[in-house]
């Protein structure tokens, strides 16, 4: 949602920067008339720094119906993502991807609460530098599974975006 909000924020920057005030200067002509015309005055513009649009995008709230609230710390591989998880059976599973390959392979959390019930969750990734990708984004995903075949309830979180 920051995301979109920044890029709609750019686009009427660049749109008003390319505008003028509209204001009219009374100019006399070489013919010594006087004639009316615009001068385009640049407008007042906010400036936005897209390195804190970016951080606070990776902590925008991210949820579905199994997990809210989802926090992301870290970078260049080592991540904590914290958030709250009410799953069906007290159980999900996560991954880390790259878009191409799993960096991380399917890993299990069991939560100690009964199902229906919120409870908070603490995710440690290490990964190491020549597991990270060179360009691109690593992206965690949390799902569930239905009978440990299909999965439920899939949440993809940015961890980190690389363009070395």
């Amino acid at each position: 949602m920051k995301k979109i909000r920044f890029y709609v924020l750019l686009s009427a920057v660049l749109l008003m920067s390319a505008c003028g005030t509209g204001e009219k200067e009374n100019v006399v002509n070489r013919e010594g008339q006087q004639s009316a015309s615009v001068i385009e005055t640049p407008k007042e513009v906010e400036t936005v720094d897209a390195q804190e649009i970016e951080e606070e995008a990776r902590t925008d709230q991210v949820e579905n119906s199994a997990f809210r609230n989802i926090e992301v710390s870290g970078k260049n591989g080592d991540y904590v993502v914290q958030g709250e998880a009410n799953t069906s059976a007290g159980i999900f599973y996560y991954t880390v991807e790259d878009g191409h390959d799993y960096i991380v392979e399917e890993m299990k959390v069991e939560l100690s609460n009964a199902k229906g019930v919120w409870e908070t969750f603490t995710i440690n990734l290490s990964i190491t530098e020549e597991n990270l990708p060179q360009k691109g984004a690593l992206t965690l995903e949390l799902y569930e599974k239905i009978d440990d075949q299909s999965t439920n309830n899939e949440l993809f979180i940015k961890l980190d975006e690389f363009n070395n």
